[in-house]
Formats: structure tokens, sequence, C-alpha cells
């Protein structure tokens, strides 16, 4: 299952990315009585606005369809890993050009 979360995640990282070289990182941290596995990207970013549609299954907030996609992937992931006792994630641009970071834990 973290096989199918990872795979949407660094899918959507280079999918919606318009740079000259994209790069998704992938990363792993033990904090406290947990694990925090985080996904980051140079890609297009997600304005705070639309934060709260990320998770809803067939949402879509490329209504002009420049990307190809259903809109099931990042609500998939979230389900997977709150099946498992986790939770997902987004974490804001802290600065205009700074990588967006999806957390699960």
């Amino acid at each position: 299952m973290a096989k199918q979360i990872f795979a949407n995640l660094v899918n959507n990282g280079l999918k919606f990315n318009e740079s000259q070289s994209p790069t998704v990182e992938v990363s792993c941290s033990n904090e406290a009585d947990r694990y925090v596995f985080a996904v980051k990207d140079n890609g297009i970013g997600i304005d705070e606005k639309y934060h709260s549609k990320l998770f809803k299954i067939f949402e879509r907030l490329d209504t002009g369809r420049k990307f190809e996609g259903t809109g099931a992937g990042l609500a998939i992931s979230k389900k997977i890993a709150e099946y498992f006792g986790g939770r997902s994630g987004w974490i804001v641009r802290q600065a205009l050009g700074a990588p967006s970071i999806f957390q699960s834990h």
C-alpha cells in the first residue's frame, strides 16, 4: 500500500511540473512516536485556497485539462494512509518558489 501512495505522489510531482529540471525528493524522518514520510517537488504548486479540495475524490483543480488525470490520486493516498492509522496533510509553501511538501504520518 505504501508503494501506491508514493507512486501517486511522485507521479503528481512529475506530471504537474513545468520546470526544465523536474525534481521530486522522498524522505522519511523519525519524530517521537511516528515516522513522517515526505514528498517534495518543484512543480507548479497549489494555491492555498484550493487545499480543502486536494483530498476529495475526482476533484480536479486543472479545469482547463492541461494535465491528464482523474483527480483520484491524492484521495486514494489519503484513504490508504488513514486505513493504516496515519494521516495525510499538505504543508503550504513557505515562500514563492519554495517546494510544496506532502506528508503522511
